[in-house]
């Protein structure tokens, strides 16, 4: 578990994924994140197992798109079967549907490029405290109290 600048701490991987180069990738997606989050005022830490989730749906994303990669989208068919047909592999199917959460995820934490502007025009238009404000604040026993 890291600590890094976001306050936000890290998961062990090692206790999600047993290969060290998904570790490691986990770990940079990870930071890059958390940092993109951290700059522009959207991280949380009630974030975190969304941040969770994505990071391990990237990863079964990568773990299937290597699978295809190697073996093809198509599975031939059985040669001791006469009435076989090609179907698609059961990795395309998943990393179809990985994207797809991928996708949903991204959005909810405002990393896809739509999200991020929705979200950024959500910080600009909050509501910033001004001196007035100060000056105009409801006085206990004043005229601006509000009834009961």
């Amino acid at each position: 578990m890291t600590i890094w600048t976001t306050g936000i701490t890290e998961p062990d991987w090692r206790l999600v994924f047993s290969d060290a180069g998904e570790i490691a990738a986990a770990t940079e997606l990870w930071r890059v994140i958390t940092t993109e989050m951290f700059e522009r005022g959207t991280l949380a830490a009630s974030n975190a197992p969304l941040i969770f989730r994505l990071i391990v749906v990237q990863t079964f994303y990568d773990r299937a798109a290597r699978q295809v990669g190697l073996h093809g989208a198509v599975v031939a068919p059985r040669k001791a079967n006469v009435r076989a047909i090609p179907r698609i592999s059961p990795h395309f199917t998943a990393m179809t549907q990985l994207s797809s959460e991928a996708r949903a995820l991204e959005g909810e934490l405002g990393l896809s490029p739509r999200t991020r502007a929705v979200k950024r025009s959500e910080l600009r238009n909050a509501r910033r405290t001004t001196p007035a404000d100060e000056f105009l604040r409801i006085v206990p026993g004043g005229r601006g109290e509000p009834t009961k």
